[in-house]
């Protein structure tokens, strides 16, 4: 299964180093993404008494802002890498944010029962739907609502393209903003695109909502 397959690509990069783990040259470059990340979802309301989900969160570039910023418990981060997420642990002890109390779990799929049923304010994902093909982002958009509030949002980053296209050298995947807009339309949520975003890869924000919020 690609699941299988890319938590493998993954734990080779992690064996590297825990930065390039997730696609950055160092430390320093991991911090200023991680703050970056953060900074704008405050900038598009985040309080600390909302509840987030960081999928594909990897070893907690936003999860340590994240989690420092967030009430108690509020904070829910998934990944494919076990390596990520014992790293993650690892900077949570470093950074003295044990008693925050996160959640963080190595996931399978992209159906969200690690939630358990709790359902997030902000959902977000940097660099996930650039790593997979177009039936696991179906499966996430589909899972959304046993996840997601009503009156939540979903921030989530793509490569853009013409159409769908996998890139094998790279193994990125490349897909339209049509591809997105009629996608979520079938599962009742509207899609809007932030080009003011400066992505440090030069991908693509996009904010989902429900149409009925």
């Amino acid at each position: 299964p690609y699941v299988e397959f890319y938590r493998k690509t993954v734990s080779r990069r992690a064996a590297i180093s825990p930065w390039w783990a997730v696609g950055n040259t160092g430390q320093k470059s991991w911090e200023q993404h991680g703050l970056q990340f953060h900074q704008y979802l405050i900038s598009q309301g985040m309080r600390p008494e909302d509840v987030m989900l960081d999928i594909g969160c990897g070893n907690l570039r936003i999860g340590v802002h994240a989690i420092a910023y967030l009430n108690l418990g509020n904070y829910w981060g998934i990944d494919i890498s076990p390596e990520n997420i014992a790293q993650g642990w690892e900077f949570v002890a470093d950074h003295g944010l044990d008693s925050k109390t996160p959640h963080l779990f190595v996931n399978d799929d992209l159906q969200f029962k690690e939630m358990a049923g709790t359902k997030a304010d902000f959902v977000f994902a940097n660099s996930v739907f650039t790593h997979i093909p177009a039936h696991l982002i179906e499966e996430c958009i589909s899972s959304l609502a046993t996840t997601m509030k009503a009156t939540g949002a979903f921030f989530v980053t793509f490569n853009e393209g013409a159409s769908k296209f996998h890139a094998e050298a790279t193994d990125n995947f490349y897909y339209s903003r049509d591809f997105f807009t009629e996608l979520c339309k079938c599962y009742s949520y509207v899609v809007t695109f932030d080009d003011e975003f400066p992505h440090p890869h030069r991908q693509t924000m996009m904010i989902i909502r429900s149409d009925k919020p």
